[in-house]
C-alpha cells in the first residue's frame, strides 16, 4: 500500500493471485494425508499421545502467534528481496507492474513451498511428487494467465530467462531457513530447560523418548507388509518414507549451508557494484539515500525548466563499452495506482476504433481532450513520456548516436496495432498529434516502442524505463554534453526525472545492496552454525546431549 498510493492495487495481476489457492492446495492436502509425528506402532504403545488435541497443546494461541509471526518475517524477507532487485530489474526490461510482481508471486509460492518442507515430518515419494508438480503448475498457471490477460503475454519467458529471478527465487527460501534455524536453536534451548523444569506429554515429546528411524526410513517394517501392493501401502500409510528431527546437529548443517549458499549469491550481486553507470537528474529536488541509482561520484543535478531546452555537462567515471542503455527515470509517478492500470482500453491499442460510448465504459478517464476524442483513451495513453535525448562528446563536439529501437519487448510489438481509420479520422487526437517531440510516432502510432515500454506500467513509484541504446564506447573520464527536451511535466507533484547510461551486466544493473543483505544473513549463519557445530562435537552444548538421548526401539526384541 506504501508504494501504490493506498489505492488497493494488488501486488500481483488479478488472473495470477487467483491461482494461488489453486496450485498451493495440492502439497497442503498431501501433507494433511500423509504427514505423521509417530508411525502406528509407536501410537499404539504410547496411547497419551492421544491427549495432544484434546488439551490443546500443539493447536493453541501459542501456536497461531508463532505462524503469525512466521508469516510477517517472510513478507518482509520477500518485499526486503524484491525491492532491492528493482533497480536491476528495470535494466533488464523486466520491472514493468506484471513482470515484477509475477517475481514477488513466484519467490511467495517457493517460500511457501519451502514453509510446508520446513513444517513436513514424513516424507514419502508421493509428498515429493506433490512439491515437484505444485513448482510446474505454477508455469503452466502462469502461462494460462498470459492468455487470460494480454499484458501478462511474454511474462513468462522474461522471468524464467531471468538469472537475477532466480537469484532472487533461491534467496528467499535461504534467508526463511537461516531464520527459521535461529529460531529452532533458541526453542530447543528453551524446550530442553522446560523439560528439565515441567516434562509434559506431547507428540514432539514422545517422539524425543522414542527415536524409532526418526531419521531414517520407515514403513514396511517386516511380515506380510513387505508384500503389500501399492495402493495398501498408500492407505496404510506403510509408503516407505523418511523422517526428519531437529536437532542440533541438523541445525548446523542447516545454517551452514544455507549461509554458505547465501554468501556465494551475495558475493554475486555484490560484485555488480562495478557496474559502470552515470545519473544526471534535470529535474525536481536532488535525490538523495534511496531514490539515487548512482554513487555520490557518478551523479550531477542541474535544474531544466519545463518546456524548456537544456544543456548539462557532467562526466563518465568508469570505460562504457556498448552497448550502454539510456533509461529515464520519473519518480514519484504512481502507475501502478488502481485509477491508472485500469484507466484504458486492451481493445483500441489492438486496432479496434470502436465508439466513444465503448470507450468511456472501458477507461475510467482521458477521454477527451480541447472537445476532441482522445485516441487511444485512458491515463497511459494521455500522459506518455515525451521528453527528448541528445548527446555529444564535449570534446570535439561529436554527436553520439541513441537507438530509439529494440527498447520494447518484441511480444508486444505484436499485439499493438493502430485501427484501419488511423489518421484519416476527424475530431480525434492521434498520440502524434498530442506528442509530436517523439521520433517517428505519427509513422508508428501506438507500435512506437517508446509507447509499447509506457504501456507496461511501472510496479514501483520509480518509473524507471528503457529509453535507447548507445554502441559506441565512452572513455573513462570523459565529459558529455547532454541536451535535454525537458516537456514530460512533473512540477504538479514535485516529481524528480533523470537521465542515466548503464552499462548492463549480467544480471542487469546494479544489486549490490541485496549483495551486502544476502551477504550479511549468510555470514551470520554460517558462523552460527560453526559455532553450533563445535559446540556439539565437544560435548559443551547440553542442549545436545537432552534433546539425542539413546534408547532402545519397542520393535527390537
Amino acid at each position: 500500500m506504501f508504494f501504490c498510493a493506498y489505492s488497493g492495487t494488488s501486488l500481483y495481476e488479478d488472473w495470477v493471485r487467483n491461482t494461488y489457492n489453486l496450485i498451493m492446495s495440492f502439497p497442503i492436502i498431501f501433507l494433511a494425508l500423509f504427514d505423521r509425528d509417530l508411525d502406528r506402532r509407536q501410537a499404539l504403545a504410547n496411547p497419551e499421545g492421544y491427549s495432544v488435541g484434546r488439551l490443546g497443546q500443539e493447536l493453541n494461541i501459542m501456536t497461531m502467534t508463532h505462524h503469525m509471526i512466521q508469516a510477517i518475517a517472510m513478507s518482509l524477507i520477500i518485499s526486503m528481496v524484491t525491492l532491492l532487485a528493482y533497480d536491476a530489474f528495470a535494466v533488464n526490461k523486466q520491472a514493468d507492474y506484471y513482470t515484477w510482481g509475477t517475481v514477488c508471486y513466484v519467490c511467495l509460492v517457493v517460500s511457501m513451498l519451502y514453509r510446508l518442507a520446513a513444517m513436513i515430518t514424513t516424507w514419502n515419494v508421493i509428498v515429493v511428487l506433490a512439491f515437484v508438480l505444485t513448482f510446474i503448475g505454477l508455469w503452466i498457471a502462469l502461462l494460462g494467465c498470459g492468455f487470460l490477460t494480454t499484458l501478462m503475454g511474454g511474462v513468462v519467458a522474461q522471468t524464467i530467462t531471468s538469472p537475477l529471478q532466480w537469484i532472487c527465487t533461491l534467496a528467499v527460501p535461504l534467508i526463511a531457513m537461516v531464520v527459521d534455524l535461529l529460531a529452532g536453536l533458541v526453542t530447543l534451548a528453551v524446550d530442553c530447560a522446560r523439560r528439565e523444569i515441567a516434562p509434559s506429554t506431547t507428540v514432539r515429546e514422545i517422539g524425543r523418548k522414542i527415536p524409532i528411524a526418526m531419521t531414517g526410513k520407515t514403513g514396511i517394517a517386516g511380515g506380510d507388509e513387505r508384500f503389500m501392493g501399492i495402493r495398501a501401502q498408500i492407505f496404510q500409510q506403510e509408503l516407505p518414507s523418511l523422517q526428519r528431527q531437529r536437532t542440533m546437529k541438523t541445525i548446523s548443517g542447516g545454517l551452514i549451508c544455507s549461509g554458505g549458499a547465501l554468501l556465494l549469491l551475495g558475493c554475486l550481486l555484490v560484485s555488480t557494484a562495478s557496474v559502470p553507470t552515470a545519473q544526471v537528474q534535470y529535474a525536481g529536488t536532488a535525490q538523495e539515500g534511496f531514490g539515487r541509482i548512482a554513487r555520490s561520484d557518478e551523479f550531477t543535478f542541474q535544474n531544466c525548466t519545463e518546456g524548456s531546452r537544456c544543456n548539462i555537462t557532467f562526466r563518465v567515471k568508469d570505460e562504457m563499452k556498448g552497448p550502454i542503455y539510456v533509461l529515464y527515470s520519473v519518480n514519484p509517478l504512481y502507475m501502478n495506482a488502481y485509477n491508472y492500470m485500469k484507466s484504458g482500453s486492451i481493445s483500441e491499442v489492438k486496432g479496434t476504433f470502436g465508439t466513444e460510448q465503448q470507450a468511456k465504459a472501458a477507461c475510467v478517464s482521458a477521454l477527451e481532450e480541447d472537445g476532441q476524442r482522445l485516441w487511444p483513451c485512458g491515463l497511459k495513453a494521455a500522459s506518455l513520456f515525451n521528453d527528448t535525448y541528445e548527446l555529444r562528446r564535449k570534446e570535439n563536439f561529436k554527436s553520439i548516436e541513441i537507438q530509439e529501437t529494440g527498447i520494447a519487448w518484441e511480444s508486444d510489438l505484436k499485439w499493438l496495432n493502430n485501427p484501419k481509420e488511423y489518421r484519416q479520422t476527424a475530431n480525434i487526437r492521434w498520440l502524434y498529434k498530442r506528442f509530436p517531440q517523439i521520433a517517428n510516432l505519427e509513422h508508428d502510432g501506438v507500435k512506437n516502442e517508446h509507447f509499447a515500454v509506457w504501456n507496461r506500467p511501472a510496479a514501483l513509484p520509480n518509473s524507471l524505463k528503457l529509453w535507447g541504446i548507445i554502441h559506441e564506447n565512452v572513455a573513462a573520464g570523459e565529459e558529455l554534453t547532454l541536451t535535454v527536451g525537458s516537456n514530460f511535466p512533473v512540477s504538479g507533484f514535485d516529481g524528480r526525472k533523470s537521465f542515466l547510461l548503464i552499462k548492463k551486466g549480467m544480471l542487469g544493473g546494479r544489486s549490490d545492496a541485496l549483495g551486502v543483505a544476502l551477504t550479511t544473513v549468510g555470514g551470520v549463519g554460517m558462523i552460527l552454525g560453526i559455532i553450533v557445530l563445535i559446540a556439539h562435537l565437544t560435548g559443551c552444548a547440553t542442549v545436545s546431549k537432552v534433546q539425542e538421548p539413546q534408547y532402545t526401539s519397542l520393535l527390537e526384541p
